[in-house]
């Protein structure tokens, strides 16, 4: 990501009783020339401001630094679509001063026409502007699901193939003209190979609201409520919304009947709470200032995750688009047959192999290595680390098996004193030399200092 581009929003010009409205209709990534105040996108297009009075102009011109900035972790389209969606709750109207020079009018929209959803934002202008194409404007602003597949498998190394079944299961879903049927996805796998953080990335990526719960705590009071409530603040109190989001049962290993861990409520009721949950589950959400929301379980896409690779017959099984597991799958993994019919989809996770390590620390844009390279980067200061020190750190991971977060841990851990002695004198150092004695004992680094210094 160029973070020399600047980001507009795109408006289009649009004549109501003789008012000249502007628009929202997209975002754009580029950059602006002062002598011929144009601005042209990567791709090539080239557009005028909005005083200018074209038909399609841009305005909002930021440096997308800024937005890197604010959202650290988002993608390029996560970025653009959180500056379409911020500017898509204004209109601008096009006016004249007395010097014929064309001036441009901030209004604000009504609560009617607040926008937070891609449904909201066609329902407005299908409302107001049936004239404009709207699956244009949409499309814009829309990630295909092979942009969504790039995008996780640069941060998820080792699961394509789940990572596919993953997003042709979602698609289904989203798609599925039988609102009697859910595609509920049952997904095994060991500690830290992502089976989690695609879900968070996927709430990110795709604007689906997605909330993940520890299966342990099913049996708490109020626990399914406040959950619902969560799922509702991130939607704005959206039901609509809401009840099509995804939620997560993690940590399902923890009430598989196979399970020694002693709960207060039998890992038998746990599971058939999730039973009523899904078939039953109608509930009375109370807020704070005295709102009642009703909501409907029905539409909501549940996931069901575990890691119950402990079982022998588990451990080299794999799913994948063209395998059936075999009747008594789920009865291995402890999962009673009434909760085991509540999950049409499973699949099983990759367990990661050593060159998977090695690739997740030199190639993953969560890797703590290139993270804190971009970090430091922005400072001006190199991060030095040889392959035979990622070697070595993907060894140590991999002999934890904790799978990709181990690999942070260490990186972190090594790195942290380094770090302290740069932000004491950012302006000292141009390069920060990780080798093995790093690894081993984190005092042991070494800092090159500027030559003028």
């Amino acid at each position: 990501m160029n973070n020399n581009f600047d980001l507009v929003v795109i408006y289009r010009r649009m004549e109501k009783k003789d008012v000249i409205n502007y628009i929202p209709v997209y975002c754009e990534i580029g950059t602006y020339n002062q002598e011929s105040e144009v601005f042209t996108t990567t791709k090539g297009k080239k557009y005028h401001h909005m005083i200018e009075g074209e038909e399609y102009a841009f305005l909002g011109r930021l440096p997308l630094s800024r937005y890197t900035d604010l959202y650290p972790k988002s993608s390029l389209f996560t970025i653009k679509t959180k500056a379409f969606i911020n500017n898509a709750k204004h209109r601008y109207i096009l006016s004249e001063s007395e010097g014929n020079v064309p001036i441009v009018l901030q209004v604000e929209k009504n609560n009617e026409c607040n926008i937070f959803l891609d449904s909201d934002l066609i329902n407005f202008y299908n409302k107001y502007y049936p004239e404009l194409e709207i699956d244009n404007i949409i499309g814009n602003n829309e990630m295909n699901i092979s942009d969504v597949y790039k995008e996780l498998t640069s941060k998820i190394i080792g699961q394509d193939e789940q990572i596919k079944q993953i997003l042709s299961t979602i698609w289904k879903q989203y798609n599925n003209e039988d609102k009697t049927f859910n595609y509920n996805m049952l997904i095994n796998g060991p500690e830290g190979v992502g089976k989690t953080t695609i879900f968070k990335l996927l709430e990110e990526l795709l604007g689906i609201p997605c909330v993940i719960i520890n299966a342990k705590r099913l049996g708490s009071e109020g626990y399914i409520e406040n959950i619902l409530l969560n799922l509702l603040k991130k939607t704005e109190f959206d039901v609509k919304r809401a009840k099509t989001g995804i939620l997560v049962i993690d940590k399902l290993e923890k009430i598989s009947t196979n399970s020694k861990e002693r709960h207060s409520t039998s890992s038998k009721t746990l599971q058939e709470i999730i039973i009523n949950l899904i078939d039953e589950g109608v509930f009375t959400i109370n807020t704070i200032d005295n709102g009642k929301y009703r909501f409907s379980m029905d539409k909501l896409l549940i996931i069901g995750i575990g890691n119950f690779n402990n079982n022998e017959n588990l451990r080299n099984t794999t799913v994948g688009f063209n395998t059936v597991l075999e009747d008594n799958t789920l009865d291995s993994y402890g999962i009673i047959p009434e909760l085991a019919n509540k999950f049409p989809i499973l699949i099983e996770m990759n367990n990661l192999t050593l060159d998977d390590y090695i690739n997740i620390i030199k190639n993953s844009t969560l890797s703590s290595l290139n993270t804190n390279r971009e970090f430091l980067g922005k400072r001006n200061i190199n991060l030095e680390i040889s392959e035979e020190v990622i070697n070595m750190i993907a060894r140590i991971a991999y002999d934890r098996k904790l799978g990709a977060k181990s690999i942070n841990v260490i990186l972190e851990s090594s790195l942290a004193l380094a770090e302290f002695e740069i932000a004491s004198n950012s302006s000292l150092y141009e390069s920060l030399i990780i080798d093995k004695s790093t690894i081993k004992d984190n005092k042991k680094y070494t800092l090159v200092k500027r030559k003028n210094n």
